[in-house]
């Protein structure tokens, strides 16, 4: 509308809640990602006793990733009866915020799925098909390697900034499952 062509106009230059000069050395470091979410969205979790917060784009190793999408057709030929240290971990495979021990053992996994392989430190979130997040700490994997499926989300944290452990606990928190 002539309305908001006219807003726009006007919020050009101007920095705030719905628009922002943004340097070019910045936009890079983005990827050239240009969608508004990538600036603007932003929720906290605000807890009483903390000053400082961190954005979670700035606590991950790498970006959130999403676990893989194998067809039930192709899983049922990748199952294994046997146990050969490599697994398919479903969001029901997520109870009482762990992992369950008793995953799909699968034969073989695609080498393009290895960067999505679980490492110790990871932390799985599933929010959708449940009225609550389910969030899951991966530790002591002893060498197995397991694919999460497509809706869990996979969220490697950088060590040295914020322990995954107490993330794990803060996502647990009433403040943070309304958020």
């Amino acid at each position: 509308t002539d309305e908001a062509a006219k807003a726009i106009y006007e919020m050009i230059g101007k920095d705030s809640d719905k628009s922002r000069s943004i340097k070019n050395e910045e936009i890079k470091t983005k990827d050239y990602d240009l969608t508004s979410r990538t600036y603007f969205l932003e929720e906290k979790i605000t807890l009483d006793g903390v000053d400082h917060y961190e954005k979670l784009s700035d606590l991950v190793e790498t970006k959130i990733m999403r676990g893989a999408q194998i067809k039930a057709s192709e899983l049922e030929e990748l199952g294994s009866d046997e146990d050969t240290g490599i697994y398919y971990a479903f969001a029901k495979d997520i109870k009482d915020n762990r992992l369950a021990s008793d995953l799909k053992a699968l034969q073989e996994i695609d080498k393009k799925l290895e960067n999505i392989a679980l490492k110790e430190g990871d932390i799985l979130l599933v929010m959708a098909m449940a009225e609550n997040l389910k969030a899951a700490y991966i530790e002591k994997l002893d060498g197995r390697k397991i694919i999460p499926a497509s809706n869990i989300y996979i969220i490697r944290l950088d060590q040295k900034k914020i322990l995954p452990l107490y993330f794990k606990m803060l996502l647990e928190t009433e403040q943070a499952m309304q958020n």
